[in-house]
């Protein structure tokens, strides 16, 4: 298991709250990263901890001493807390890497941790959570509602939330242990991450591809959105928006007071050249053969009939009409907006419009849809290309840095969104599955199912778009 609770710096001083607590679990999900006073702490699939260090991403230490692999990890300061298969929980001092208490109690592995002020909560296969002092390692309390093993554990306010493979979600005060509310879907399907928000706002995914909007205290539901048609993974609170990532591979961004949604995030993007040029888009929806040297992205889009739609930053798609007129200006896919995309065989492809004719460049930067043929594209039809796809795999995780939108995957890649327009910019495969993302220290780190965890290059916000 693994989550990502609104991991921050940490410093001496007391540091600003996150703006909303996330955790998410999932198959792929083996590696927890945090980065605390200058350090990235991982752990993959093994009994050890790595530590490495935010300044030179070198490994500083290695923690040895759990005899089963590692699955949860916390950090406070530089105290270190980590789950184990081997059922017990160990607390490391990361100045010294050393192990200075073993608590132990349960009698199923550990699979998530949550730390509150002096007090450590861990859930385990057992079906219990344990209560414990984080400094004398003495178990304070057990708490017994669920009826199966206990996945994620989040803290929210006052409150401790839980959620189980009895497809509950329960909410706990934390100042009596008390069970405050049950919570579950009315469905078969489990939970498998939870997302807080600072206004006390408390949302859910699930195994039937579901978001739920919750009132913790009495256990309603206040909204449910049929997001995906798969298991929701992971769920991120940026803005005003909560995005959610599901194991068929799409990325979906949602208004988070009204539940509806904005847009799917873009299934891929291609780049087509025309000599100098490429294929680009006004805002006034005039179609040309820009200038630009980092060329124009449109968005993918699959219909089910086998055609493709191309998709503006903009939002708007692009299309030819019978009179062979291509423009971008409509936001619906009607007949005008499907292409099939030809693969030339020489290295170039070709788009032809569902008219018949193909898209031609002019020489005076004008596009064209007129030559009417059944034969192959003439030479002012072909267009060198640059695709970039979207995940294929579970999406794992995600993190929001300004207005760009990272996301990791079960197909061992980090993808990099423009989250204003939902369109993929940049694609870095990896060895392994990716299971979280973490910035820390103006970098960002991808911790991976196997191995040590990747520094990724903080990129550079997307350029605004320039035609000629």
């Amino acid at each position: 298991a693994c989550s990502l609770d609104g991991a921050l710096d940490a410093v001496e001083a007391a540091a600003e709250p996150p703006a909303y607590r996330a955790s998410a679990r999932g198959s792929q999900m083996l590696c927890e990263a945090w980065a605390r006073c200058g350090r990235v702490v991982c752990a993959a699939v093994g009994k050890d901890i790595f530590v490495f260090s935010t300044n030179s991403g070198k490994k500083m230490s290695t923690l040895q001493g759990h005899k089963s692999p590692v699955t949860c990890l916390i950090a406070s300061g530089t105290l270190l807390f980590s789950g184990s298969v081997d059922k017990t929980v160990r607390r490391w001092d990361l100045d010294t890497g050393k192990a200075t208490s073993e608590f132990c109690g349960h009698t199923g592995p550990i699979w998530c941790l949550a730390l509150q002020d002096d007090v450590l909560f861990s859930g385990s296969d057992d079906a219990t959570i344990g209560r414990w002092d984080i400094e004398s390692g003495e178990k304070m309390a057990t708490l017994t509602k669920h009826s199966g093993p206990v996945r994620c554990l989040l803290d929210m306010d006052n409150t401790l939330l839980s959620t189980a493979d009895d497809g509950e979600l329960l909410c706990w005060n934390l100042e009596n242990m008390d069970l405050v509310s049950r919570m579950r879907s009315g469905s078969e399907s489990c939970f498998t991450c939870l997302l807080t928000t600072r206004a006390g706002a408390l949302f859910s995914g699930s195994t039937d591809g579901c978001i739920r909007r919750w009132d913790r205290f009495n256990g309603a539901i206040l909204a449910t959105w049929k997001a995906h048609s798969d298991w929701i993974m992971c769920l991120l609170l940026s803005e005003q928006s909560v995005y959610s990532g599901s194991r068929e591979g799409d990325i979906k961004q949602w208004d988070a007071a009204t539940g509806s949604l904005i847009m799917t995030l873009s299934t891929g993007t291609i780049s087509l050249r025309r000599r100098a040029g490429y294929l680009a888009a006004s805002q006034d929806g005039t179609v040309s053969i820009s200038l630009d040297a980092e060329g124009e992205k449109f968005g993918k889009i699959h219909n089910e009939d086998g055609t493709m739609s191309l998709r503006t930053a903009d939002s708007k798609y692009l299309s030819a009409n019978e009179e062979g007129i291509v423009a971008a200006s409509s936001r619906a896919i009607g007949k005008n907006e499907r292409f099939v995309l030809m693969d030339n065989g020489d290295g170039s492809v070709s788009l032809q419009t569902s008219h018949g004719p193909y898209l031609a460049a002019g020489s005076n930067g004008s596009v064209t849809a007129r030559r009417h043929t059944d034969g192959d594209a003439d030479e002012a039809e072909k267009f060198s290309h640059c695709m970039i796809d979207g995940h294929y795999s579970g999406v794992t995780c995600m993190l929001a840095v300004e207005t760009l939108l990272l996301s990791g995957g079960a197909d061992r890649s980090v993808k990099l969104w423009d989250s204003e327009t939902g369109l993929l910019l940049a694609s870095l495969d990896g060895r392994t599955g990716v299971t979280c993302l973490l910035e820390s220290g103006g970098a960002m780190y991808a911790g991976a199912a196997r191995g040590a965890p990747l520094r990724l290059p903080r990129p550079p916000p997307p350029k605004k778009r320039v035609s000629v």
